[in-house]
């Protein structure tokens, strides 16, 4: 029943709250359940839009690998057929018309003869797959939606900027991502207000610079890698030193802290005593109890054999009770 009156209770008191709103108010309230419906739209949108271009970024590799593969085809026809003799129609006469020799028969069959020489049409460089993938500067929302689409897709990206309106967000490959001293140098380099095509092409001079600075890197030499190996070494080792010397140093306070403590003296060496050293009662429960009844048995039958014995033997209980009990106190 009370569940029952709570709930009719609050729902009288809904349905007041609903009859005293005023029609601007409740205008207000729609026009704000409109737009947020609206910006959930926006980011379902720029979620659909982020993924798109993530998946053809993914996919430009494998464009560029079947581009390459497809242009050395072409060559190899061309080359071919520049390979294959020309001859004059007016000498050779009308003959009908028979399958192409084999490149091995041909050779044969046109030995001594010098093909004559047709120039390669040139073909279209290929652009190379992008490294990167540049975002214009979106909400802080959008922002985060971009960053997890990233991380699924096993990409790494960051965002670049001054402020919070005004971040530009770019996308890696994760073998071309950029190491720490990079993303410093971007982000300090870039301007307020910065259009995207000055940002990109920053990002590509800084990428380019790093690769030059890969290639001209001279090689270490063997020489070289044993001393590299034999300081690393006399750091380690160094560091191992200082460790085990710490930890002398605290073993050697705590002694001189316990020294100290057994030579004070007083009633807290009285209070020392060795743990462990007392007997174990290793007897099971039933055992216990058998010995206890046992043991009351026996009393009873002192009892009503001498009833003068069986006073001395209460107090002498009662003498050994006390005892113990003065013990525990001392020493607790």
């Amino acid at each position: 029943m009370d569940l029952l009156d709570n709930l009719l209770s609050s729902i009288s008191k809904t349905n007041a709250e609903k009859a005293q709103i005023t029609p601007q108010e409740r205008e207000r309230r729609n026009r704000a359940r409109l737009a947020q419906q609206a910006e959930q739209q926006k980011l379902q949108h720029w979620r659909a839009y982020v993924q798109n271009r993530l998946q053809r970024f993914l996919g430009e590799p494998l464009v560029y690998q079947r581009a390459v593969d497809e242009q050395q085809l072409r060559l190899q026809q061309q080359q071919q057929q520049q390979q294959q003799p020309h001859t004059s129609p007016s000498v050779v006469p009308q003959e009908p018309q028979q399958p192409t020799p084999q490149p091995s028969t041909l050779s044969q069959a046109h030995e001594g003869q010098q093909p004559t020489a047709v120039p390669l049409p040139s073909l279209p460089p290929l652009a190379p797959p992008r490294t990167f993938l540049y975002f214009p500067p979106q909400p802080k929302q959008y922002r985060h939606l971009l960053h997890e689409e990233a991380e699924k897709a096993e990409l790494v990206s960051h965002s670049f900027g001054k402020g919070d309106t005004d971040r530009h967000s770019v996308v890696f490959r994760a073998d071309a991502a950029p190491s720490l001293q990079q993303l410093a140098e971007i982000d300090n380099r870039i301007e307020d207000q910065m259009p995207g095509d000055q940002i990109i092409a920053l990002i590509q001079d800084i990428q380019t610079q790093a690769l030059i600075q890969v290639v001209e890197e001279p090689e270490v030499t063997p020489a070289k890698k044993a001393a590299n190996e034999r300081r690393a070494q006399r750091a380690k080792v160094s560091a191992d030193n200082a460790l085990a010397a710490r930890i002398r140093a605290q073993v050697r306070k705590k002694q001189e802290s316990l020294e100290g403590l057994l030579a004070g003296g007083g009633d807290d060496i009285g209070s020392l005593h060795v743990l462990g050293t007392e007997k174990r009662d290793r007897r099971t429960i039933e055992e216990i109890q058998a010995d206890m009844r046992k043991r009351k048995l026996q009393q009873m039958q002192e009892v009503l054999r001498d009833p003068a014995a069986s006073r001395s033997h209460a107090a002498t209980t009662t003498t050994t009770a006390t005892h113990n009990n003065n013990k525990r106190q001392r020493t607790g």
